[in-house]
């Protein structure tokens, strides 16, 4: 499991590390007051956020906002509010990759029109090339158990295909050393977009190159008949 690093001489805090996180997200215009949730796993526990982050809270949480559950998902500190419908969206996928501290789920400026239109994000820039590459799009479902299998299929299979790039030496030149350490993207249809991660400020530097990304190409393709359009067929 990904150790969290230590801020300063002060032992790391999970409940003040997803408070700055929160606030971050909602001034970095990573997501809206109308949707957005996240989870941390720390020391065999899952904190995670309530429902209605912007409606009853508008990002600004405090220690006690904070649901925590315990390693069988089983709640364990109540918040003022029950626990995101997505929560366990969250826990489940971070059970299911070890490697993974850290599950976002935004609504982001840009990201939010590619899933609008039902099309994936290309790396065309640097930025995302860093923070893993391209973001495929999956569709929809209501019945969140089968949103979830289908979340975990495609985050393997991105997965399998960077072992397949590493033998061939591409990541080399990336630099990572672990190729389980790189996040992992994916869009949901007409929803948003889905990021796992070794832990919440590398989900969120992922959220922010997703995000530089899709505004590049939106931009580009609107001023200057961008090259990267047929990237999008």
């Amino acid at each position: 499991m990904v150790k969290h690093k230590i801020e300063g001489q002060r032992k790391f805090d999970p409940k003040r590390e997803f408070i700055k996180i929160t606030k971050f997200i909602y001034e970095r215009r990573l997501t809206y007051a109308t949707g957005g949730n996240w989870a941390l796993r720390y020391d065999n526990k899952y904190y995670c956020t309530p429902t209605g982050l912007g409606r009853y809270y508008l990002y600004e949480l405090e220690e006690e906002d904070i649901i925590v559950c315990d390693k069988n998902k089983n709640i364990i500190e109540k918040g003022r509010h029950k626990i995101s419908s997505t929560a366990y969206i969250h826990m489940s996928i971070l059970e299911e990759f070890p490697e993974y501290n850290a599950s976002i789920h935004t609504h982001g400026e840009f990201s939010a029109v590619f899933a609008s239109v039902n099309k994936p994000i290309p790396s065309i820039n640097v930025s995302l090339f860093y923070y893993g590459n391209n973001v495929p799009v999956i569709g929809f479902n209501k019945n969140f158990d089968i949103l979830q299998k289908e979340l975990v299929r495609k985050i393997k299979e991105i997965k399998s295909n960077r072992e397949k790039e590493a033998s061939e030496g591409i990541m080399e030149y990336i630099g990572y050393k672990d190729i389980n350490s790189i996040p992992v993207s994916v869009l949901i249809e007409g929803e948003g977009l889905f990021i796992t991660a070794p832990d919440l400020r590398v989900g969120v530097t992922t959220a922010e190159a997703v995000e530089e990304t899709a505004r590049c190409i939106i931009y580009s393709s609107g001023i200057f008949n961008s090259p990267f359009a047929n990237k999008l067929d």
